[in-house]
C-alpha cells in the first residue's frame, strides 16, 4: 500500500528530528519511488482564550502549568511545554473529549495550584466557552508547521494538485 502512495509525510511534535528522519528513511526503503517529507509541529505562541493577548511560548519557562488536553498523544503536548521550560501537571483526557461544565469547574479548581492553564487549540474551542468566570485565564498554544525536509516535494505536489483542480474546472461538464 505504501508503494501506491502519492506522498509520504512524517509529522513530528516532540520526538527528536533524527528519530523522525530515521522513520522517514525506513518508509522510503519500502517505497523508494514515493516522495517523502518531514514536518514539525512547533509551538508558535501562547494565546489567551477570548482575548487578543499573545505571548511567546518561552514565557512558560519556570512556570507551573496545568496542561489540559483531549488529543491522541497528550504526552507530546506536555513534552512541548516542558521543552519551553514549564513544570507540567498533566490533565489528559481521551482524544476528542467532549468537555462539559463539570470538567471546566474541576479543571479551574485544579488550576489554583498552577501559574497558568494551557491547552491545545483543539481543546480551547470546546473548553473556552465553558470556562468559569473568575477562574484563572485559559491559554492555548498555537502551532506552526515547519517543513524540515522535502519542501520541494511539497511544493511540486501542491502544484500538481492545483493544476488538476484547474483542469477539472475547465473541462466541459
Amino acid at each position: 500500500a505504501l508503494r501506491r502512495a502519492t506522498l509520504v509525510a512524517v509529522t513530528r511534535k516532540a520526538v527528536p528530528r533524527e528519530e523522525a528522519e530515521a522513520w522517514l528513511d525506513r518508509l522510503g526503503a519500502h517505497a523508494p519511488g514515493v516522495p517523502r517529507l518531514l514536518l514539525h509541529l512547533r509551538p508558535d505562541a501562547l494565546r489567551r482564550w477570548g482575548a487578543p493577548d499573545a505571548e511567546p511560548v518561552s514565557g512558560l519557562a519556570g512556570e507551573r502549568v496545568l496542561a489540559v488536553s483531549g488529543i491522541g498523544d497528550p504526552r507530546a503536548f506536555a513534552a512541548q511545554l516542558r521543552a519551553a521550560g514549564a513544570e507540567v501537571d498533566e490533565a489528559a483526557h481521551g482524544d476528542h473529549h467532549a468537555f462539559d461544565a463539570g470538567d471546566a469547574e474541576r479543571l479551574a479548581a485544579r488550576a489554583a495550584a498552577a501559574d497558568r492553564v494551557v491547552c491545545t487549540l483543539k481543546d480551547a474551542v470546546k473548553l473556552g466557552p465553558l470556562w468559569p468566570r473568575g477562574a484563572p485565564a485559559l491559554w492555548y498554544v498555537s502551532q506552526r508547521v515547519v517543513v524540515e525536509r522535502g519542501a520541494r516535494v511539497l511544493a511540486d505536489s501542491l502544484d500538481r494538485l492545483l493544476a488538476a483542480r484547474d483542469a477539472g474546472a475547465r473541462a466541459p461538464g
